[in-house]
């Protein structure tokens, strides 16, 4: 265990110094695990009990639980937030439970400036969060904090979550717009990564790593050390002329690392400008190879656009709720002490 003081309130953050057991009580106690999220997980509960327990007990650069008890042992100041490995050098931050909103934010991204200096150079280049925009002062935290650190080092993405409970209720129309799915290689990857920055952003497409840990090869290795695993498959929709309008990214990781279990996802990025008849097959399409590519039933969950949202619900798809992402490069302002 590694003690940190912040300099908050004197009281210092420890690093993977709490069990799961002690873990699940305090997220119970604050509301953060409540009856309808602990059913939601029920069907994963004993792999996630087994991922956690893994991950908190290894000592590698995978997975990382900061807490703070509070000044005088006070328990209404604790606070926590967890982080974990989603690509090469980009940490996926995560399960920020603090009393004050305001601070919560604001302690996570302090932590995120210390904790590069306890991992080998290049472990983490990048960080990301998830969160609702609806969400009151966490989402204006966060919001300001793209600003202070500004756009040639972070970003926001906004972004919707989808559920498929069952796969076979999208089914794959090739009406409309024609075009085929094909899986990409190696020589691929950069112009994958290109389209995903016109699509997205350059700070979101360098922060996954594309071009340099296209498949999760390298993360793999090191998650198999502790018997688990990272996967990611890519999957590209070109027109019959040849023209690139969508990328799937397949993900397959360690199950219940993350509560809404976005840590088994398929992002699908689409080309802004389809209307909606052009924007269907392409959706469609890359969802039914996208499940083949994911053995079927673990990433049942889809994180995509609006409009590509707005498709795939009236084919099967539910709507969970709005995401936006926050991005940020630690080769910006965010490790120089801006915050």
């Amino acid at each position: 265990m590694i003690e940190w003081s912040d300099g908050w309130d004197g009281s210092p953050f420890r690093r993977n110094g709490i069990c799961f057991d002690e873990l699940l009580r305090k997220y119970e106690s604050y509301g953060f695990l409540y009856r309808a999220k602990q059913e939601r997980l029920s069907a994963v509960w004993a792999e996630l009990e087994k991922t956690w327990r893994t991950l908190l007990g290894s000592d590698l650069p995978l997975f990382v639980c900061f807490h703070q008890d509070g000044n005088s042992g006070d328990v209404n100041q604790w606070c926590s937030v967890t982080a974990w490995r989603s690509s090469l050098g980009n940490w996926c931050w995560q399960h920020l439970v603090c009393p004050d909103d305001d601070q919560s934010v604001q302690r996570l991204l302090r932590v995120t400036q210390y904790y590069p200096e306890c991992l080998p150079p290049g472990a983490m280049q990048a960080g990301h969060s998830w969160f609702q925009p609806n969400d009151g002062a966490i989402a204006r935290a966060f919001r300001e904090a793209a600003e202070t650190i500004g756009p040639r080092f972070s970003s926001l993405v906004p972004r919707v979550l989808l559920d498929s409970p069952d796969p076979s209720t999208i089914v794959a129309t090739k009406k409309g717009l024609r075009g085929d799915v094909s899986t990409v290689d190696q020589e691929m990857t950069s112009e994958v990564s290109r389209f995903v920055a016109n699509v997205l952003g350059k700070i979101y497409s360098i922060s996954e790593e594309f071009v340099s840990d296209p498949f999760l090869d390298g993360l793999c290795k090191e998650y198999e050390v502790v018997g688990l695993s990272r996967h990611r498959s890519l999957l590209v929709y070109r027109s019959v002329h040849g023209d690139l309008l969508g990328v799937a990214v397949v993900h397959t990781g360690p199950i219940g690392v993350n509560f809404s279990q976005l840590e088994n996802r398929i992002d699908l990025i689409v080309r802004g400008g389809l209307s909606l008849d052009e924007r269907v097959p392409v959706a469609t399409q890359l969802l039914a190879s996208a499940y083949e590519a994911a053995g079927g039933s673990l990433a049942r969950r889809i994180m995509t656009d609006q409009d590509t949202a707005a498709a795939l619900s009236m084919r099967g798809c539910s709507i969970i709720r709005d995401y936006q992402r926050f991005t940020w490069l630690h080769a910006g302002p965010a490790s120089s002490g801006v915050y």
